[in-house]
C-alpha cells in the first residue's frame, strides 16, 4: 500500500496520481491540528493521538504502508504547513525509548513493519539551492528516524503542472 500526503487540490492531485484501492491518502481538504507535544500517543493511549480528530491514528497509518510518497509545496526548505502538521502528529509511530541506529541516537520502533521508501516532491517558484540542501537534509533525517529501508528521493519542480509528467 502506498500512502500519498499531499497539499494540492483534490482536482490538481487526480490529474497528477492515479490511487489504487488499497492506498491511501492524506490531503489538506481536512483541516488538520498541529500536535500538541503532549506525547499522550506514547503514553497515555498508546499508538491513538489524545487530540481525537480525524488523524488520531496516524501511527498505525503509518506502520500499513509501504511506500510513502509526499507533494508538498517547499516553504523555506521544508514542508508545507499542512504536510508538517501531519509528519508530526504521525510521532505514535514511534517508541519514546531511544537506542543507537548507524552511530545515531534514535526513537525504537513500535511496529516490526519497515516503510520501504519515501519520495517527496516539492514545487514552488524560486526554490534556491540552500532550501533544497535543507529539504534533503530534514527528508534524510525523517527517514533515519523512521528506519525506513531505503534511501529517500526528493525532487523539485517549480510547479504543480511539471509534476503531471512523472509517474508518482
Amino acid at each position: 500500500m502506498k500512502l500519498y500526503i499531499h497539499d494540492l487540490s483534490e482536482q490538481d492531485f487526480k490529474d497528477i496520481v492515479q490511487v489504487q484501492n488499497c492506498d491511501t491518502v492524506i490531503s489538506s481538504k481536512d483541516k488538520v491540528q498541529s500536535c500538541l507535544g503532549c506525547y499522550g500517543c506514547w503514553l497515555k493511549t498508546p499508538t491513538i493521538c489524545v487530540i481525537g480528530d480525524k488523524y488520531s491514528d496516524l501511527g498505525n497509518i503509518f506502520a500499513c504502508c509501504d511506500d510513502i510518497i509526499i507533494i508538498s509545496r517547499c516553504y523555506y526548505g521544508g514542508f508545507s504547513p499542512f504536510v508538517k502538521s501531519i509528519v508530526d502528529r504521525s510521532l505514535s509511530y514511534l517508541l519514546p525509548y531511544l537506542e543507537v541506529r548507524d552511530g545515531v541516537s534514535r526513537h525504537k520502533m513500535r511496529y516490526k513493519k519497515r516503510i520501504n521508501a519515501i519520495q517527496t516532491y516539492f514545487y514552488g517558484e524560486d526554490i534556491t539551492q540552500e532550501e533544497k540542501e535543507t529539504a534533503e537534509q530534514i527528508l534524510l533525517n525523517n527517514s533515519h528516524q523512521f528506519n525506513i529501508k531505503n534511501k529517500p528521493i526528493a525532487k523539485f519542480c517549480t510547479s504543480v503542472s511539471e509534476l503531471k509528467g512523472l509517474k508518482l
